[in-house]
């Protein structure tokens, strides 16, 4: 694997990048791969009315920009109020060769970087996740790198699992940043 990333915005003229990459749809079970190109059609949608959807964003070789290794971006969550104090992380994933290798935790890192940059108002960024056992390392990584459990697990219309949330506070780096990887954007 090369040491290095690089991160293409997705633009709704390219279309949904679960039907343009397939090996998108070997991130998750399919159930949530269908939640993930659902939202990302919802925010292209919104986007087209001029609502700011924030950023997906696929992860790629910077050598070949046509081979994706996997998808992630953030997203603006106002409160009820409409007040920005969160930024939610969309649909992060990397394609199993590229697990396990501290890349996952570079473009994590990335990202939190480039949300507080669009958003500096914001203080929380959060990760929105199935609570499930299934999960459980999932959410082990996530406390890991510096997000803490927030709140109690709640249904959602849209799973027919309970979600928890778990959060970091945006405007720090996370816990292992791409320097103790070795691995940076490019």
């Amino acid at each position: 694997m090369s040491a290095a990333f690089s991160l293409r915005a997705v633009e709704p003229e390219d279309g949904n990048p679960f039907e343009r990459y397939p090996q998108l749809q070997t991130l998750w079970a399919p159930e949530r791969v269908l939640l993930a190109r659902e939202a990302i059609d919802e925010a292209f949608l919104d986007q087209s009315e001029g609502i700011d959807c924030g950023t997906v964003f696929l992860v790629v070789d910077p050598d070949k920009a046509d081979e994706v290794w996997g998808i992630t971006g953030f997203l603006p969550w106002p409160d009820g109020a409409g007040v920005l104090q969160r930024v939610g992380l969309r649909w992060h994933g990397l394609v199993v060769e590229h697990r396990g290798q501290g890349l996952s935790m570079a473009v994590l890192e990335d990202v939190r970087a480039r949300a507080h940059a669009r958003y500096p108002m914001a203080g929380h960024f959060v990760e929105f996740m199935p609570a499930t056992p299934e999960h459980a390392a999932t959410a082990e990584y996530f406390e890991r790198v510096g997000f803490l459990r927030w709140g109690e697990p709640e249904r959602v219309e849209w799973s027919d699992v309970p979600w928890q949330e778990y959060v970091c506070d945006i405007r720090v780096p996370l816990l292992l940043g791409p320097a103790a990887s070795g691995l940076a954007p490019s």
